[in-house]
């Protein structure tokens, strides 16, 4: 599954993009006035009102968000990770097809230098 945006998604960002930065270019160069965008938005009063609209979604996503990681943090702290029983040298031994006295000699070794074919299976083991 490919996650992002794709094909007319990206053209309409970037199109969005363009017309907010023309427009804020517009009225930083002064070609439009920033008295006649508050009038068109009703006004100073209703410029302040949805403003705080704003302010009060972003404090309630905000809060939501926090709810939620505590919630998870947790959820995920009551769950104890499952316990695996502990490998025994012989089953090492199998599963990396050496005999046990080179996987002893190997554990006791400062250096260890350990050769694979091309199939990720361990052809020598050597120590220093």
């Amino acid at each position: 599954m490919r996650v992002g945006l794709h094909g007319s998604d990206e053209l309409g960002v970037v199109a969005l993009f363009f017309v907010a930065t023309v427009h804020f270019g517009g009225l930083a160069d002064g070609l439009k006035s920033l008295s006649d965008e508050i009038r068109w938005f009703g006004g100073y009063k209703t410029l302040l009102e949805l403003l705080e609209l704003y302010g009060e979604i972003v404090l309630a996503i905000a809060l939501f968000w926090l709810c939620w990681t505590l919630l998870l943090s947790w959820r995920h702290s009551v769950v104890a990770p499952k316990r695996t029983a502990p490998v025994t040298d012989q089953q090492l031994a199998v599963v990396f097809k050496v005999d046990l006295a080179g996987l002893r000699e190997a554990r006791t070794a400062n250096k260890l230098t350990v050769h694979f074919d091309e199939h990720a299976g361990i052809t020598a083991i050597r120590h220093d």
